[in-house]
């Protein structure tokens, strides 16, 4: 009888002993697989792998969680880099466009549907009369350099020409108006406004002058030199 009982709380033993084992075999990589998975869920890094330590199922399991996660860090790395590669297209773009705005010799800038300054190019401050672009910026354009005619009446904004480019929707030019300069001096200028558009829909517009001041002295001097002569055959037949 006390064989038999030590044979049987032997054979306890070892089944317990074995049972262990192999529930830390299934066990633990689960615990493993569940760490992993929480580690890529609270730090968000697709690049960790779990650990396989075995070939069994939990093993597969394991390869196909591993799997996913490479996929998910190939197609992360794919997009980052689609994103760099437009972002430096895009900042190449843009330097292309200032290089191009600082060294033109026209007066250019872009206003909002609010009429205020959104870009402008060292000329337009220049022939304005400003320090830079930058005293421009986020001021209402036609309160700064045409608010009102070579007469010295006012000019309403809703009549204003250059801003009938997005209030109409439509292109505009003349050569027949002033604008002012900081100091509040005017002079005569040619400019043309056009719509700027996107996704169809219009959200301000660019505009463009020129001082043309030279032009209208050398217009003046030609015309007296006309009635000049006008006048020397009208007397002397």
């Amino acid at each position: 009888g006390v064989i038999v009982a030590f044979i049987l709380g032997l054979s306890s033993l070892v089944a317990f002993i074995l049972s262990s084992r192999l529930q830390r075999l299934i066990s633990d990589p689960i615990v493993d697989l569940v760490r992993t998975a929480k580690i890529v869920s609270v730090e968000k890094d697709y690049s960790v792998r779990a650990v396989k330590q075995s070939r069994d199922e939990v093993g597969t399991l394991i390869d196909g969680f591993n799997e996913m996660l490479a996929e998910i860090q190939g197609r992360d790395e794919k997009m980052e880099r689609t994103i760099l590669e437009r972002t430096s297209a895009l900042q190449a773009s843009e330097e292309r466009v200032r290089l191009l705005l600082d060294s033109t010799a026209e007066a250019i800038y872009g206003i909002d549907l609010q009429g205020n300054c959104t870009f402008c190019n060292p000329a337009c401050a220049r022939v304005l009369g400003y320090d830079g672009p930058a005293d421009l910026l986020g001021k209402n354009m036609h309160a700064l350099m045409h608010y009102k005619r070579a007469d010295g009446t006012p000019y309403p904004f809703d009549e204003c020409r250059i801003y009938r480019a997005f209030l109409k929707n439509e292109g505009t030019h003349a050569d027949n108006e002033v604008l002012w300069r900081k100091d509040g001096s005017s002079f005569p200028a040619e400019y043309w406004s056009y719509p700027m558009r996107r996704g169809g829909e219009v959200v301000g517009a660019v505009a463009a002058f020129l001082d043309i001041t030279k032009r209208r002295r050398a217009e003046q001097a030609l015309q007296e030199k006309e009635e000049s002569f006008r006048f020397l055959f009208v007397h002397n037949p």
